[in-house]
């Protein structure tokens, strides 16, 4: 659900899709996926932004931060910064960047970040 959506939902719209409350969510995560859905969340973010610069390297980061379901320049720069370690305007979108098996793993057919525009 987390992948699927183009918005990448919050964890309480996941958790209204599943029936279940929050902290049954949280729970469930910590056990089964070792990491809450909240990181999930932001890492998937993080992966279509990578993925969008990667495939689209004119867009401007505010653009690119925008297609990947982010509110805020300020929030994509942090969040960015934090998961791969570099400013956004530090980062290389070549194909011989440590990146690439992070952002490679988990691409699929019909990925929001894979559109144009």
């Amino acid at each position: 659900m987390i992948q699927d959506d183009d918005g990448v939902p919050s964890v309480r719209t996941l958790a209204a899709r599943l029936g279940r409350s929050v902290r049954s969510v949280q729970r469930s995560f910590a056990q089964d996926v070792g990491l809450g859905p909240k990181s999930i969340v932001r890492i998937v973010r993080v992966q279509r932004a990578l993925r969008l610069a990667r495939a689209r390297p004119t867009l401007s980061w505010t653009s690119i931060a925008a297609a990947a379901g982010y509110y805020d320049q300020p929030h994509f720069v942090r969040e960015f910064r934090e998961l791969v370690g570099m400013l956004p305007s530090e980062f290389r979108a070549d194909a011989e960047s440590l990146t690439t098996s992070f952002v490679e793993a988990e691409q699929r057919p019909g990925d929001a970040s894979a559109r144009p525009g």
